[in-house]
């Protein structure tokens, strides 16, 4: 009985033993790969911040690859743009120099086309907030002329305007 029971001591060591064995190989293993890891990683980050980041365009996306935001300048000109962008594609949010406007998507790149609520101030120092409906027609304008007049305007279906009260 005693030989048994040293036979058992001496198989569990040897499991034992084993699975340290196995459990050491896994974790020198693991320390390599993380040395491999923080190497490449640190070769692969600059020394250095730069000073200074140029693009024509600058493009966020989505884990799945969609475009979901973009910086950049207008395809028509050299103006700045902004645009946020839904899961589809369209821009839904976008901001230029004309201002900024929550939209239904773009046709030409430009906000001023397809925008459904703009907020707007013009180079001859009128600002507005107008909003278009889904055909992108104007159908309510408040705002202040260049001379510092308030206006609210409506049109209707037909783009006659029906109503346009100033102070002046």
């Amino acid at each position: 009985m005693h030989h048994d029971s040293q036979h058992d001591t001496i198989a569990a060591l040897n499991a034992r033993l084993q699975r340290l064995e196995r459990t050491n190989r896994r974790l020198a293993r693991l320390a390599a790969t993380t040395v491999i890891v923080i190497v490449v990683a640190a070769g692969a980050m600059p020394a250095q911040v730069p000073d200074k980041v140029e693009a024509k365009q600058f493009v966020l996306r989505s884990l799945d690859g969609k475009v979901i935001a973009e910086l950049g300048a207008d395809p028509l000109g050299d103006e700045p743009y902004f645009h946020l962008l839904d899961k589809k594609g369209d821009v839904r949010f976008a901001v230029d120099t004309q201002g900024l406007a929550i939209c239904k998507g773009f046709n030409d790149g430009r906000v001023t086309t397809t925008g459904r609520i703009f907020l707007t101030r013009l180079p001859d120092g009128e600002c507005s907030l107008l909003f278009r409906d889904d055909q992108g027609r104007s159908r309510l304008q408040i705002g202040v002329t260049k001379d510092n007049v308030p206006v609210l305007e409506m049109w209707d279906r037909n783009l006659a305007s029906r109503i346009k009260l100033t102070s002046d």
